[in-house]
């Protein structure tokens, strides 16, 4: 099999012809190395041919330390003295100012493959505001690690919108950040930007991170391992009630409890339904952080048993049983600013309120079924890899 080359090292094979001369402003984060696992830091900083002009930094900033809705202040890089601008701070997207003196926007952003991952709406901010302000954007793209065949679940409703979906989109959307690109500058752009992809060779709609072969590198403190993100588009959902996630355990999204649940009943239970590709397993873990701190929870670790593992029907099982055998340990994190963040997850109320209403996980399944066809339409002619 031929060697995976991402944008990154495609740019690096044409010698960077596509920025020498120009004054670059990078957004990106550690995780997007390129094959010899360089940081992209470290490429833009000791490359003769570039001008590195101004670093961007998403959601856990440019060193990808900080925590989940932590707020980055931009700063400067000690080393080189130049300006970081945060696009999780005060500002949410690129202003004129940050922009001053940049000829070009550059992304290198290792994604998840999933709408409430914030790396796709960052750069949908910065796609609008390079169209305001006549900046040209190239997207050095890089593989979805989750496949780029599978979508699935549920939608964003209108008056929904947030930073964990701003358009409408599945949960599982099987885009490149290349191909969403595409995608969002057609579609959701007011003012289109000029947009360039400098594509991934090797890489097949078909591949998963794992038929790569290569190491995964934690895109933030939540996602450490690569079964975290196989888990990640249906356990994100249970942020949104009174049970932990595991943030602040060694197995974040990999496993859900909480204190007054009987967590062999709940094995048998969910291991009852014969969920394909998923094995459920009686779990006792203590977070040191977020819901149940230094608590023992007492639930479940989801182990995925084949390809055919599907983490939202996976993990909506999970909400739906442990909902029904101990409610009195379930319930939804209490509204923000007027919004209840499972409905900001799940795109509309509807998840929770046919949850609440006794709805099981093949109701919840067939509801989104529409919304993941019509996306899958709507993608096609941005599709970039076969």
């Amino acid at each position: 099999m031929a060697p995976l080359l991402t944008g990154l090292d495609t740019l690096q094979a044409d010698g960077f012809a596509l920025l020498r001369g120009l004054k670059v402003g990078l957004l990106t984060h550690p995780a997007a190395v390129d094959a010899q696992l360089r940081s992209p830091y470290h490429i833009f900083t000791h490359t003769p041919e570039l001008t590195l002009s101004a670093l961007l930094s998403p959601e856990h900033g440019i060193w990808g330390v900080a925590l989940n809705g932590e707020y980055v202040q931009s700063t400067v890089d000690k080393r080189t003295g130049i300006p970081i601008h945060s696009l999780y701070g005060t500002q949410m997207r690129p202003t004129l100012d940050m922009m001053a003196g940049l000829d070009v926007l550059v992304v290198n952003l290792q994604d998840v493959g999933v709408r409430y991952y914030t790396y796709i709406w960052t750069l949908a901010h910065v796609l609008d505001a390079a169209g305001n302000y006549g900046m040209p954007v190239i997207i050095l793209d890089r593989p979805n690690p989750l496949g780029g065949q599978i979508v699935r679940g549920t939608g964003v409703h209108a008056g929904y919108e947030s930073l964990v979906g701003l358009h409408d989109m599945p949960v599982l959307h099987g885009l490149t950040i290349g191909e969403f690109a595409k995608w969002y500058n057609a579609r959701h752009n007011p003012t289109p930007c000029d947009l360039a992809v400098v594509t991934c060779r090797g890489w097949h709609r078909s591949m998963t991170w794992a038929d790569m072969r290569q190491p995964w590198i934690s895109t933030s403190p939540a996602i450490p391992h690569l079964s975290t993100v196989q888990h990640y588009a249906g356990a994100c959902l249970i942020e949104g009630t009174s049970l932990s996630e595991g943030r602040g355990s060694y197995l974040p999204f990999e496993v859900a409890g909480a204190p007054d649940i009987d967590p062999i009943a709940l094995e048998h239970a969910l291991n009852g339904l014969n969920i394909a590709g998923a094995a459920y397993r009686a779990h006792v873990f203590k977070p040191t952080l977020s819901k149940h701190a230094q608590t023992a929870c007492y639930g479940i670790q989801v182990h995925p048993n084949g390809r055919e593992f599907d983490p939202v029907r996976a993990w909506v099982a999970v909400m739906v049983t442990v909902k029904r055998l101990f409610p009195s340990a379930f319930a939804w994190q209490p509204p923000y600013e007027n919004r209840m963040h499972i409905d900001l997850l799940a795109g509309s109320s509807q998840f929770r309120e046919m949850l609440d209403n006794g709805a099981t996980t093949d109701d919840l399944m067939a509801h989104w079924e529409a919304d993941t066809r019509d996306f899958v339409n709507d993608r096609r002619e941005f599709l970039l890899y076969a």
